[in-house]
């Protein structure tokens, strides 16, 4: 992993393998960390939820993106290099959460092995783990639920209670319910099935099981893939 001049950390989804529950793991292992993570020690900061394939958007506008666009430039990869950027030198967090554990001992083992044939130095260290001692500390947290998503750069916030979320069909026209679909990753989101930068990117996100003061209910939310 490289230093950049930003702390920067991410939670990566799992690769889905076959007879995988690819929206329950997904929840379990990212959008559950996630919140467990804005709750304590990323509570305040930004993030964005990053699909593969991602080009920084053109022009770069916000001071959001721009942090992208410099970490990008300080690595060499430029407007395509969004993926690359983040595998090198951002540290994937997602081994502190116990729904990971079985994927990420599989990826350090094969780094493990790897370094028998070579070195230390020839290895990505994405979990920034101690090579004597890789597992420390990992694999304690469980993730987080709560009755409230807020956004208090908006101030607005949504819940499953009382939300409705709705998925607008563009191959038939029509909006239909979809209650069990977390429309976070969308708000957030940026990348292959997300040609423009999501309503909430760079917003300041929140959880909580009391709506706070002065934060309006969303009736619904509208999602379009």
């Amino acid at each position: 992993m490289r230093t950049l001049g930003t702390v920067v950390r991410g939670v990566r989804a799992p690769i889905f393998r076959q007879g995988d529950d690819a929206v329950t793991v997904t929840v379990e292992t990212v959008l559950n960390a996630l919140r467990d993570l804005m709750t304590n020690e990323w509570k305040g900061c930004r993030v964005f939820w990053m699909g593969d394939e991602s080009l920084l958007p053109e022009p770069v506008e916000s001071d959001f993106f721009a942090v992208m666009k410099r970490h990008c430039d300080e690595l060499g990869y430029g407007r395509g290099g969004m993926s690359d950027t983040v595998y090198e030198a951002y540290k994937n967090v997602s081994c502190l959460f116990k729904a990971a554990e079985e994927r990420v001992r599989e990826n350090i083992q094969d780094d493990l092995d790897w370094m028998k044939e070579s070195s230390e130095n020839e290895i990505i260290n994405e979990y920034g783990i101690d090579f004597n001692d890789p597992f420390a500390g990992m694999f304690q947290r469980e993730g987080a639920e709560f009755r409230f998503t807020v956004n208090t750069t908006k101030r607005v916030a949504y819940s499953f209670e009382t939300t409705k979320i709705l998925f607008l069909n563009k191959y038939k026209n029509i909006i239909q319910e979809t209650p069990e679909s977390d429309p976070l990753p969308d708000l957030l989101g940026y990348g292959r099935n997300h040609s423009e930068p999501g309503e909430w990117i760079g917003d300041i996100i929140e959880f909580t099981d009391e709506l706070p003061a002065g934060i309006s209910l969303l009736d619904s939310i509208t999602l379009s893939w």
